[in-house]
């Protein structure tokens, strides 16, 4: 649906999305105004980190998606957290 400077937000609403995933750094805030004007939901992430990343997947796909938190998850936490304890050894 085009790039995340330049998506096509015509063919974007025509689909019909329960959900339009952005990242702030890389998609334009028109482009979310239009799709958000449009009337579709729009969940827009701005991780800094891995673990802001694994905080905003958890809430994406529990408050956003109404999913249960997945067990990976923790898994995916459990090893980023041994990498930080290991680097700081």
């Amino acid at each position: 649906m085009g790039g995340t400077k330049n998506p096509d937000v015509d063919a974007i609403v025509a689909l019909a999305p329960d959900l339009v995933c952005a990242n702030a750094e890389e998609n334009r805030e028109p482009d979310l105004a239009a799709l958000r004007a449009a009337g579709l939901a729009v969940w827009v992430t701005a991780p800094r980190t891995v673990e802001a990343a694994l905080v905003s997947l958890d809430r994406m796909l529990r408050l956003a998606c109404g999913l249960p938190r997945p067990a990976w998850l923790d898994a995916a936490e459990a090893a980023h957290e041994l990498a930080a304890a290991l680097a700081r050894a």
